[in-house]
């Protein structure tokens, strides 16, 4: 398993465009399986029935007017906002398995779970009510008052030959991921709870970025060593032909 890491992010289309290549290079056996971290620019990324909707235009012009950039992604969902306070991760493996997708989904969020608790967070599985971009294997941790709040998304995209499983950590910034999210939403006429918008921050400000990846990490790739590297020009090479399915 090889590690990758960015020391700056990239544009945010073409960080998107990068977990696409990475998939497509191991799918072909032209790239070794890898875990690869990075912090994003401010960023939402958006499903493609949204980037499809009435109220696209004005969603993708609130999320510039609070300074981030809308993209859209390839697996589906609702928006999610990101930004340098996050901590972004794609694994991508080898796999021709496309029936055991929930399976995947159950063993993978259990196992960052696990390993976020061992940080002392609260950190359970499963949909909190009326979450940003809902789902059944979200990760959720005791509110600020009480109540529950997501603080990790994970989605995966499948193709013949590879496996991509990606997904973020909230580590601080919530206040300005609610912010952005709040008029998208609007813009999209979706119903939905600002509260349950959270970092690992709010609850135990102790615990540092390079903590939550270093946990992500042994979630993951348990058995991965060694340094990390930069993403190789081959694949940026690739991701670039690429950038025009996520620009928005």
């Amino acid at each position: 398993m090889l590690l990758l890491r960015s020391d700056r992010p990239f544009d945010p289309p073409l960080e998107a465009s990068v977990s696409d290549a990475l998939v497509q290079q191991v799918a072909r056996g032209e790239h070794d399986e890898a875990l690869r971290f990075y912090r994003p620019a401010p960023t939402v990324a958006f499903g493609r029935i949204d980037a499809r909707a009435d109220g696209f235009a004005p969603a993708a012009a609130a999320t510039r007017a609070h300074g981030f950039t809308p993209i859209v992604r390839a697996p589906g969902g609702r928006p999610a906002a990101y930004d340098e306070g996050s901590v972004l991760f794609d694994l991508v493996v080898r796999s021709d398995d496309v029936l055991h997708a929930r399976e995947d989904f159950v063993r993978t969020s259990n196992a960052v779970a696990t390993e976020l608790r061992a940080l002392g967070l609260d950190a359970r599985v499963g949909a909190v009510d009326g979450e940003y971009c809902p789902g059944d294997y979200s990760i959720n941790i005791g509110g600020r008052v009480g109540g529950r709040a997501k603080i990790v998304g994970i989605a995966q995209r499948r193709i013949r030959g590879a496996t991509l499983v990606s997904g973020f950590v909230t580590v601080d910034g919530a206040d300005r991921l609610r912010a952005v999210l709040v008029d998208v939403y609007a813009a999209l006429g979706i119903d939905w709870e600002p509260a349950t918008v959270a970092g690992v921050a709010d609850l135990a400000p102790e615990v540092s970025a390079a903590a939550v990846e270093a946990a992500v990490g042994a979630a993951l790739a348990p058995g991965a060593e060694g340094p990390a590297h930069p993403v190789a020009d081959a694949t940026l090479a690739l991701a670039r032909t690429l950038v025009d399915r996520h620009a928005a």
